[in-house]
């Protein structure tokens, strides 16, 4: 299985550096509703464990992205808060004037601040005890750098880790 994924993530930042410095097709993409289907993948995904996933997102909210793009970033937010979660994530998203801050939260154990810079590089991970190829936060930082964003690594008042995600609107 993490072959399958490594294998799928290699494949999809070939595609990305083949069209880098192309303008890549962008578009208004509602986001609350990809959010809620992802949760609900990941939810039967982790059935046996009973999590609870609130997204707290408006209906009206937009971002202009890939569409690619888009499910990659989130999708690797939100496998990381299911993993490493005891019982909740959370997914909040605000328009602030010209940029929108997306959090998604866990009640895990969080990150160390050593940890922090280092989980920004490829195949480095802060949990060896879940599986994982330690490419998901690093793939995340050069799909926020792409788009002029900011990618910040808090923690969350649920006890666990908040990254927060800061892209122009």
């Amino acid at each position: 299985e993490q072959t399958t994924r490594i294998d799928e993530i290699v494949s999809y930042q070939r595609q990305r550096a083949a069209v880098a410095g192309t303008s890549s097709v962008t578009r208004p993409i509602p986001l609350a509703p990809i959010l809620r289907r992802l949760c609900a993948s990941l939810d039967k995904v982790h059935h046996d464990r009973h999590l609870k996933c609130s997204v707290q997102v408006p209906a009206d909210l937009q971002i202009r992205a890939d569409e690619g793009d888009l499910f990659e970033l989130l999708g690797n937010l939100l496998e990381n808060a299911y993993k490493h979660c005891s019982a909740r994530v959370s997914v909040t998203a605000t328009l602030a004037g010209a940029r929108l801050d997306l959090d998604v939260e866990d009640d895990g154990e969080g990150f160390r601040d050593t940890d922090v810079e280092r989980l920004l590089q490829r195949g480095e991970r802060a949990d060896q005890r879940h599986p994982g190829d330690g490419i998901g936060l690093a793939v995340v930082s050069e799909i926020v750098r792409q788009y002029r964003g900011e990618l910040r690594v808090l923690a969350s008042d649920l006890g666990g880790a908040r990254i927060r995600v800061t892209l122009p609107a």
